[in-house]
């Protein structure tokens, strides 16, 4: 027996495994500039703290149809042949330890579909489900590393241009285009340290801001499904890509003015516990970094029991941002559907 280390993970469903001493860190996706002359599989670039990665979408890599991006997938950067390369996949799971021996060649039927059998070494089983261990060599086949100067003379370091993350909402796309930035910086600089990201957010014309942590990704309001039996601030589920996503309003724990949800309201899914749940918000407005001196105490005055949700206000050049601690109002919250009528 010869036991070895593998990240697995998770995409549409399917389970997948990479050496774990290639993979060099996983990253929330950013946003990603277009590919020129790269091969059809690379949907894009980003720049790493100088180093510009290309990134394999590895449904197009198999020869499937590709599927939008949400906020919650993330790249996977792993180091083949002495360049790095990212895999964009839904979630990195865990490591694991395989058995080397146990890892049989690709099945006959691999062979006679549209994905390639040496873009995947072999097949393991893990907790009862099948492991496709990929070939990390294969994938990145053909792919030609540029260099950062050489991207960044040409203007795509920080591009304006339209990312290669297609099918997302402006909120969702501030966030990648974010998350881009943040990654350009040299990762032991001094003034990175000790930030804090925040998702600035509006309710009924006022600014609020909320842990960026805690967001999964911003969409539209569908259609709501009333649910018995539930305190006022809980006006509905709604069917998230098969997933039934509870929306609540928190405008009334904050004193705010709460006007019927309409089609043009946003929903800001964040995750609750062991729940992901929807929070009614009129608008996403911006995604900031900082430090504990750039805040200060929520201000006095506002009626009992709105205060304790309020942690800080910070001042940015449109006015006043009143820090929310959505943890703690998700917690006291009552959230629990009682289904019985």
């Amino acid at each position: 027996m010869q036991n070895e280390p593998y990240l697995i993970l998770s995409h549409r469903g399917g389970w997948y495994a990479v050496e774990a001493q290639a993979v060099l860190e996983v990253i929330w996706i950013p946003e990603l500039i277009p590919a020129e002359e790269f091969p059809t599989y690379i949907k894009g670039l980003f720049n790493l703290r100088g180093k510009i990665i290309p990134v394999v979408d590895l449904d197009l890599r198999f020869g499937r149809a590709p599927s939008p991006y949400c906020l919650w997938d993330v790249v996977v950067v792993v180091m083949v042949e002495n360049a790095m390369v990212g895999l964009i996949v839904n979630e990195a799971l865990a490591v694991e330890n395989l058995d080397t021996e146990d890892i049989s060649s690709p099945s006959a039927a691999l062979a006679g579909g549209q994905r390639q059998p040496k873009l995947v070494k072999g097949e393991a089983k893990l907790d009862g489900k099948i492991v496709m261990v990929l070939n990390l060599g294969s994938l990145a086949q053909s792919v030609e590393y540029p260099e950062a100067g050489a991207v960044a003379e040409k203007g795509l370091a920080v591009s304006a241009r339209p990312g290669a993350v297609e099918a997302v909402t402006p909120e969702n796309l501030a966030v990648f285009r974010e998350r881009a930035r943040s990654l350009q910086q040299d990762i032991v600089e001094p003034l990175q340290i000790g930030l804090t990201p925040y998702a600035v957010i509006g309710l009924a014309g006022e600014g609020y801001a909320v842990d960026l942590n805690l967001i999964l990704e911003f969409t539209n309001l569908k259609s709501l499904m009333p649910v018995p039996c539930c305190p006022p601030h809980v006006i509905g589920n709604m069917n998230q890509r098969g997933d039934i996503l509870t929306i609540i309003d928190i405008r009334g724990f904050l004193g705010l003015q709460a006007p019927p949800a309409g089609l043009d309201t946003k929903v800001m899914v964040v995750k609750a516990g062991e729940l992901n749940v929807g929070v009614i918000v009129d608008e996403a407005r911006d995604v900031v970094y900082l430090r504990p001196s750039e805040t200060l105490p929520a201000p006095m005055g506002r009626e009992a029991g709105q205060e304790e949700y309020l942690t800080g206000v910070f001042q940015i050049k449109e006015g006043m941002v009143l820090i929310i601690d959505l943890e703690k109002m998700l917690e006291k919250g009552d959230l629990v559907v009682n289904e019985t009528v």
